[in-house]
């Protein structure tokens, strides 16, 4: 678990070298501050929250698959 910021480096270096998916990755530093903020940040959602984001697709438009 320790290691984890290091190994998801490491797994976005070596796909931006098969994929070129960026030209510039972020560096190591800032990959462990975000796995730090994700682990002190988590969160459960509510069970208000969840019913708000759901969309009711019933009211899409035909003319969103043009």
């Amino acid at each position: 678990k320790a290691q984890f910021p290091e190994t998801l480096y490491s797994k976005m270096v070596k796909a931006n070298r098969q994929q070129k998916l960026v030209q510039k990755l972020p560096s190591l530093g800032m990959v462990r501050s975000w796995v730090s903020q994700a682990i002190n940040n988590q969160q459960v959602p509510s069970k208000k929250v969840e019913e708000k984001s759901k969309v009711n697709s019933s009211k899409w438009s035909i003319e969103w698959a043009d």
